[in-house]
């Protein structure tokens, strides 16, 4: 029984809707949950990966556990589904060339909307 207490402490991690991803410290699980938490589902699109139930997501799930207990770093896991899926698979895409619409398109919608709006209900009336 001694060689046990020596062992490594093995921490489960269950998701929302995720089988149990058993990691050797609470680092690698708080890593987990960081990703799983930063990327978006490519199926559901505004569901995290924790949170999926897509195959899709599953299979980024154990891709994300495979490379943490590889001991990459959170920057090396995004760089490698990011390469793979482009910029959307992340909740808060960079803002550079790729994404600039991402970022300006709705202010531009609602300036638009609301120019619109004013100009149409606002201005004053002919008698």
């Amino acid at each position: 029984m001694a060689a046990n207490s020596t062992a490594t402490k093995i921490i489960d991690i269950n998701q929302t809707a995720a089988p149990l991803y058993a990691f050797a410290t609470q680092n690698e699980a708080n890593q987990f949950q960081f990703l799983t938490h930063a990327m978006r589902c490519l199926v559901c699109q505004n569901e995290p990966l924790a949170d999926s139930e897509a195959t899709l997501a599953e299979d980024f799930r154990k891709q994300i556990a495979l490379q943490i207990k590889q001991h990459k770093t959170n920057a090396e896991i995004i760089q490698y589904f990011t390469t793979r899926y482009g910029n959307s698979v992340l909740y808060n895409p960079p803002l550079n060339v790729e994404t600039i619409f991402l970022w300006v398109l709705p202010a531009v919608f609602f300036y638009c909307s609301n120019g619109h709006f004013m100009a149409q209900f606002c201005a004053p009336k002919a008698a």
